[in-house]
């Protein structure tokens, strides 16, 4: 499909399992911080990623706030990918969460 005539639920439907990931990803990465960080030791948070860690280390509410706007930009940049674009962004995506995700459980 053409960019141009695509819908914003075609965007949605492809990055469904992209979307998915990166929730459970979040879920992951808030359950895996310990007591200290969540009673206010904010400079305890464990998290690889350092642009996400900075965010965490600067408000509790960091990483749902990084999160819901990383989900708005990279939907936002799909819509105006071409499909074969589209479809391998959506799939890194996926992958690169679900590693960050699976990352916890070691």
């Amino acid at each position: 499909m053409n960019a141009s005539k695509r819908k914003f639920t075609d965007v949605l439907q492809i990055f469904l399992p992209s979307l998915w990931a990166c929730i459970i990803d979040l879920f992951m990465t808030v359950n895996g911080q310990s007591d200290d960080y969540w009673s206010g030791n904010l400079s305890a948070a464990k998290e690889g990623n350092e642009l996400i860690n900075y965010f965490m280390i600067n408000s509790p509410y960091g990483i749902f706030i990084f999160t819901l706007i990383w989900i708005i930009t990279f939907l936002s940049i799909g819509y105006f990918l071409p499909d074969r674009i589209l479809q391998v962004f959506a799939l890194f995506i996926m992958i690169s969460h679900t590693y960050g995700a699976a990352s916890w459980m070691f």
